[in-house]
């Protein structure tokens, strides 16, 4: 063995120790910035799509769970994740009943899907998700009930979120912004939409098909056709909406659409005003002008029963 001689010089044992302590030093430092590149800048941490087909494929540490038991004081969990889609949905849920909570999820890029799939749900919560540049839907919910769709942002998808045959759904204080639609009820019955905020799409808030739901407190404006369109859809109620600076018309319903209640609504002229369609469009303009389209609507109702397979 040698050591450091009397005049300092450094002997061959000693220099492999020193290099043998900067490799290690330099290992862990490699491994410290692979592990960081695994997340996303934001926080989240990559993972592949997530499919979940019944009851059973809730598994923690599987699937993307983190926790949970499932019940409605203890849903399970999947959150933090970034998953790039590609060629399918991104987050894919399916003829479950347990409760759940996807939160805090960045979900992107899909080509030909949706970017979060929900297909016969039921007390599922999605929450404060980024859905974004997916081919067909940030967020689709087919034939979901007491499903709740909150804070979340969809943004340059052909729909950011699409509900299909759900009902008694919560949406609130989500963002969707340029998308094709921003949100769109085709058909559903009984929703609640509250606080919602669809501006710069090509349409903001569409109902086809759909009676019973809720509109209250969204802003849908500055969109290139219209604010909020009611087209065949019966009973719905819209309160205190603010639609201005759309396109074609910031508040719409056809004459197909029967029963619906419209109250302190603001549009873009200071009286609140509907374009009613079918014959006749009537439009009053701050001058009090009024424009006469024609236009022919198919009357259209839905059999949910026939629909919906649960």
């Amino acid at each position: 063995m040698e050591v450091v001689g009397l005049g300092g010089k450094i002997r061959p044992f000693s220099l492999v120790v020193c290099v043998s302590l900067a490799l290690l030093i330099f290992s862990v430092l490699i491994f410290q910035v692979a592990q960081a590149s695994s997340s996303s800048p934001d926080g989240y941490t990559s993972h592949a799509a997530i499919y979940i087909a019944s009851n059973d494929d809730f598994v923690i540490g599987q699937n993307g769970v983190t926790g949970g038991t499932g019940t409605q004081s203890d849903p399970y969990i999947i959150e933090n994740w970034a998953i790039d889609a590609l060629g399918g949905n991104g987050i894919d849920i399916r003829n479950t009943t347990a409760y759940f909570v996807v939160r805090n999820c960045l979900v992107e890029n899909s080509e030909v899907y949706y970017g979060i799939c929900l297909e016969n749900v039921v007390n599922g919560m999605i929450d404060n998700n980024i859905c974004e540049n997916n081919y067909w839907h940030g967020i689709y919910d087919n034939c979901g009930s007491n499903n709740v769709l909150a804070n979340n942002t969809c943004r340059n998808n052909w729909n950011g979120i699409y509900e299909d045959g759900s009902s008694y759904v919560n949406l609130a204080n989500n963002t969707c912004e340029n998308n094709h639609n921003g949100i769109i009820l085709w058909p559903s019955f009984n929703d609640n939409l509250t606080n919602n905020n669809c501006s710069n799409n090509s349409w903001g808030i569409y109902l086809f098909g759909s009676s019973s739901n809720t509109l209250s407190g969204n802003t849908s404006s500055n969109n290139d056709n219209y604010g909020i369109y009611l087209d065949n859809s019966d009973n719905n109620t819209l309160s205190n909406n603010t639609c201005r600076n759309n396109g074609n018309g910031d508040i719409y319903q056809n004459t197909s659409s029967t029963g619906n209640v419209l109250s302190n609504n603001i549009t873009t002229s200071t009286t609140p005003w509907v374009w009613i369609g079918v014959g006749i469009a009537v439009v009053v303009i701050i001058a009090a002008e009024i424009l006469v389209l024609m236009r022919r609507r198919v009357t259209y109702r839905f059999d949910k029963n026939a629909y919906c397979y649960w």
